[in-house]
């Protein structure tokens, strides 16, 4: 079965957070409800259209498209998560209706026990999670009228081929794109170095190095510019969390803790080239270096805030103050070649 990336959850709906995420019930602030490799250290800002697309040898083809409604988007310390509340109302979409829909209806009945203040109505979500990422992008303004929009690429295994695919957010006009693509480069990096133990010397060298000194994403005109994952992982509910050790995995179904699915022994790669790509689609890549600390986004207005920062320079919203996790990574260059 082809992976939507996004889907329409419905209530308290049923099921697991593996492919789409869960909702939240209406005491909490956030759509979505949060996991624990989400971390506590979530940004929110606002994207204002939403497109998938796949990668073709001779461009983009666009399968959906939804534009002119208020996407929640949520970038964690496992994923880049969206909801969109209003979604049937106003929007302008391209790609759905009919048998054969791209977005699949999860609308599973919330039980009559449960309070009925208490649940969502229906919500537009989708996730990629950073084992599935295989590069992440960003453009810039090109002049009045136009947007800046972040681009994040990744893979379905299909019976007898690799599809790769993008989903491209158009963001509000305050907010810088490229330092978003590069928080979420900078977080996707930290996810793997923390939580995949067992990778091997090479790969473990080329993330620690992208941690060490994470490419500055410059786009000429009209292009987007990319940082590659050296490896990555098809999208599945198998590879949506990293393998636990046996031990763990053991204590966990003792406890009663539903236990992550198990990801394949080895993922895909390397990438064309770990580094930056300056290009409408994700290849021939230029390394541009620079090291750098976490961003967060004012959740008022968007704009990037400081972490000594109490409140937005801009528009003076009290902020959340909190550094990104410093990794005890094997600070190895990786080789600077095309693989």
């Amino acid at each position: 079965m082809s992976f939507n990336v996004l889907t329409i959850r419905s209530g308290l709906s049923a099921g697991d957070g593996a492919l789409y995420p869960m909702l939240s019930d209406t005491s909490s602030s956030q759509v979505i409800a949060l996991e624990e490799y989400d971390g506590s250290n979530v940004s929110k800002l606002v994207a204002t259209a939403v497109q998938v697309c796949e990668v073709r040898e001779g461009g983009l083809k666009t399968l959906l498209r939804l534009r002119e409604v208020k996407i929640d988007v949520y970038i964690t310390d496992g994923r880049l998560a969206l909801a969109c509340e209003k979604y049937d109302k106003g929007g302008s979409w391209v790609g759905f209706g009919g048998a054969g829909a791209l977005v699949a209806l999860t609308a599973n009945a919330v039980s009559k026990a449960r309070a009925a203040g208490r649940s969502r109505g229906k919500v537009l979500v989708g996730h990629i999670r950073y084992p599935w990422l295989k590069s992440v992008g960003a453009t810039s303004k090109t002049g009045v009228g136009s947007n800046e929009a972040i681009r994040l690429e990744y893979a379905e295994k299909l019976p007898n081929a690799m599809v790769r695919k993008i989903i491209e957010l158009t963001l509000p006009k305050n907010i810088d794109a490229t330092l978003v693509a590069e928080e979420i480069a900078r977080r996707a990096v930290a996810f793997r170095l923390a939580n995949y133990p067992s990778m091997r010397h090479d790969e473990r060298a080329k993330f620690a190095d992208l941690s060490q000194d994470l490419p500055k994403l410059q786009p000429a005109p009209k292009k987007f510019a990319f940082v590659h994952m050296p490896t990555y992982y098809p999208a599945s509910a198998r590879t949506a969390y990293p393998r636990l050790p046996q031990s763990e995995a053991a204590a966990r179904d003792q406890a009663g803790t539903p236990a992550e699915a198990a990801g394949p022994a080895d993922p895909i790669g390397p990438t064309e080239r770990s580094g930056v790509a300056a290009v409408t689609s994700p290849a021939d890549l230029d390394v541009h270096a620079r090291s750098g600390q976490a961003t967060n986004f004012c959740t008022q207005c968007g704009t990037p805030t400081i972490p000594e920062d109490s409140f937005c320079q801009s528009c003076g919203a009290p902020t959340r103050t909190a550094a990104a996790a410093v990794l005890d990574a094997d600070p190895i260059t990786a080789p600077d070649t095309v693989l």
